[in-house]
């Protein structure tokens, strides 16, 4: 039970962690990538509508690969720490 506690608690920990990573190392290397183009942008805002939401959500492949990443580490410290 302490080895599934561990591993379960490691795995989200773990997580977290690479996710929050990959969103900020993907959120840096989009804004390296921007170059505003205040024309374009002031010729597009008549087309909008009055009120837009912006929404989006990580892709399953993103999910599944931290997931993946995270179930590896989970594993080794899981057992790294149980040989103790």
């Amino acid at each position: 039970m302490k080895r599934y506690l561990l591993f379960a608690g490691s795995f989200v920990v773990l997580f977290a962690v690479v996710f929050f990573v990959a969103e900020i190392v993907s959120g840096l290397y989009l804004t390296t990538l921007y170059t505003p183009n205040v024309d374009a942008a002031w010729s597009s805002s008549g087309l909008m509508q009055e009120a837009s939401m912006i929404s989006s959500s990580p892709s399953f492949l993103m999910l599944l690969f931290i997931g993946f990443i995270a179930a590896i580490g989970a594993y080794t410290l899981t057992e790294k720490l149980a040989a103790k």
